[in-house]
């Protein structure tokens, strides 16, 4: 708490921290080196000391399900974090990651031009498993965004405004800042989207 103390005395104003996963078996898979009560003590002190700050998750780990995944959906709503971001997991060329899917997954990108046809900003699965699906993996990700929509407008809305109390607020950031992703209340709010997608799958699946 110290630190992030004064990190806002010397004018930081945001800070993205990477959780990867909201489930403890995945980190440990993943070499991460955090727990997730970890990343609870981060965001709750970053709050306290006034800067705004996103928590990121990553879908399709090494030996990821669904219902892990769902565990990670399920954590990130948990924090009282300004912004909640997923993203599809990308195995470059040369690490672990893309050995492992070569070897127990299967790749929905064309491998002869892998470069050129992956990408962040599309987030749509590059790979699946026989124990997650592409189509779970869109449903997680669909579930995510859903997430991330909900915290970014109903932190814009001003309902957090009294943790800015004591600084210039996310608006002296600039409107760059930050993701920008904000809807009309188009979707389900993320609670209620959950409960849809989980019973969707237990019918599906049963």
């Amino acid at each position: 708490p110290r630190v992030l103390a004064k990190l806002r005395q010397a004018g930081c104003l945001y800070i993205s921290y990477g959780c990867e996963s909201g489930n403890e078996e995945i980190l440990k898979k993943i070499n991460k080196g955090i727990t997730l009560q970890q990343v609870r003590n981060a965001v709750k002190w970053t709050n306290e000391a006034g800067i705004a700050n996103s928590v990121n998750f990553i879908i399709g780990h090494r030996d990821e399900t669904f219902q892990t995944a769902m565990d990670s959906v399920n954590f990130a709503r948990s924090l009282p974090a300004s912004f909640l971001v997923f993203y599809n997991l990308v195995p470059y060329p040369g690490t672990g990651a893309f050995l492992w899917v070569n070897r127990h997954g299967k790749f929905l990108v064309d491998t002869n031009n892998y470069m050129e046809a992956i990408s962040y900003v599309d987030n749509k699965p590059i790979f699946e498993t026989k124990e997650f699906t592409r189509e779970e993996r869109l449903k997680i990700t669909e579930l995510g965004f859903s997430i991330h929509e909900y915290s970014n407008s109903f932190h814009r809305s001003g309902a957090l405004a009294g943790a800015w109390n004591s600084g210039p607020g996310l608006a002296a950031m600039g409107r760059h800042a930050a993701p920008q992703y904000v809807f009309a209340g188009e979707r389900p709010s993320g609670s209620l989207r959950a409960r849809q997608i989980q019973e969707g799958h237990r019918g599906r699946r049963h």
